[in-house]
C-alpha cells in the first residue's frame, strides 16, 4: 500500500512545488495539503474499497482546484497551469473513473461526468459517456443526455448522430429521443450556415485569410444538408415510429421556431 501512496504523491509533486513557488498557497498550506493527500491515498488504497473514500478524495481535489482559481484571480497569476491544475484534474478524474467502474452505480457516473464537464476534460468525457451507456443504456434519457452533450458542448455532430441513431433503434417509440435528434440536426444546419457566412465574403468567395481548419470543416457538406434534408429524414422516421404523432409534431414545430429557420421541412409538422 505504501508503495502506491508514494507513487501517487510523486505524481502530484509538480503541483505541490508549483503551488509553493507561485505563492498561490503558503508553505504551511502546502504542507497541510500533502498530509491530507497522503491520508486520502491510504484510504483509497486499503484492502476494503468504499465508494465514499474515492468521492471524498475527488471532492477534496475539486475544492482545491476551485480555491486555486480564486487565488489566481486575486493574485493575477496565470503561471504553471500545466504543472499545477493539470495533474490535480487528472488525478481527480482517475479517482472518479475508478469509483464508477468499480461500483457501477449511475450516481457515480453522474459525479464523474459532472466533474469532467465542469473542467472541460471533453476528450475523457466522450469515453466516459460510452462506458456509461454500455452499463446504463436501458434508460433512454441517458442516451439523450449523451447525445445532446456531444453536439452542444463537445461540438461533435458525428458522435451525437451515432448516439441518437443507436438510441432511436433501441427505443423507437420514445418521443424525447426523436425530438432531441431532430433538434440536433436543425442546430447542425444552423451552425454550418453561420460558419459559412463567417468564412465567405459578400460575393460568395471564401476568405483567404480565415482559419483553414474551419474552411475544411465545411468541405464535403452537400447542399441537401443545408436544405434540411437530414432533418426531414429524422422527422419522417420519428413519425413512422412514435405513437403520439401529433404530440411529436407539436414539439418539433416549437423547436423549429426556436431556431428561426425557414424550410420546406416545416410542412411536415
Amino acid at each position: 500500500m505504501a508503495e502506491f501512496v508514494q507513487r501517487h504523491l510523486e505524481e502530484l509533486l509538480p503541483a505541490f512545488t508549483g503551488l509553493q513557488r507561485t505563492k498561490i498557497l503558503s508553505d504551511e498550506e502546502v504542507k497541510t495539503l500533502i498530509q491530507k493527500v497522503r491520508q486520502f491515498e491510504y484510504s483509497v488504497n486499503k484492502r476494503t474499497k468504499r465508494p465514499k473514500d474515492f468521492l471524498k478524495y475527488a471532492e477534496y481535489l475539486n475544492d482545491l482546484i476551485e480555491l486555486i482559481n480564486i487565488r489566481r484571480q486575486a493574485l493575477g497569476n496565470k503561471n504553471k497551469r500545466n504543472e499545477i491544475e493539470k495533474p490535480l484534474k487528472s488525478h481527480a478524474a482517475h479517482l472518479l473513473r475508478i469509483c464508477s467502474e468499480r461500483f457501477k452505480k449511475a450516481e457515480y457516473y453522474h459525479k464523474e461526468i459532472e466533474f469532467l464537464d465542469n473542467n472541460a476534460l471533453y476528450h475523457i468525457l466522450t469515453k466516459t459517456y460510452t462506458r456509461f451507456l454500455r452499463l446504463h443504456g436501458t434508460n433512454p434519457r441517458n442516451h439523450e443526455e449523451a447525445g445532446r452533450w456531444e453536439f452542444f458542448k463537445n461540438k461533435s455532430a458525428e458522435n451525437a448522430r451515432v448516439i441518437f441513431q443507436f438510441a432511436v433503434r433501441k427505443f423507437p417509440k420514445d418521443i424525447g429521443l426523436w425530438v432531441a435528434f431532430v433538434e440536433m440536426e436543425i442546430a447542425y444546419v444552423v451552425m454550418l450556415a453561420e460558419r459559412r457566412a463567417r468564412l465567405t465574403s459578400s460575393d460568395g468567395k471564401a476568405k483567404e485569410d480565415e482559419n483553414e481548419t474551419l474552411i475544411a470543416l465545411d468541405d464535403g457538406v452537400s447542399d441537401e444538408v443545408f436544405q434540411f434534408k437530414l432533418v426531414e429524414i429524422v422527422l419522417n422516421q420519428g413519425l413512422e415510429n412514435v405513437d403520439d404523432k401529433n404530440g411529436f409534431k407539436d414539439i418539433c414545430r416549437e423547436k423549429i421556431k426556436q431556431y428561426n429557420v425557414e424550410s420546406p421541412v416545416l410542412s411536415l409538422v
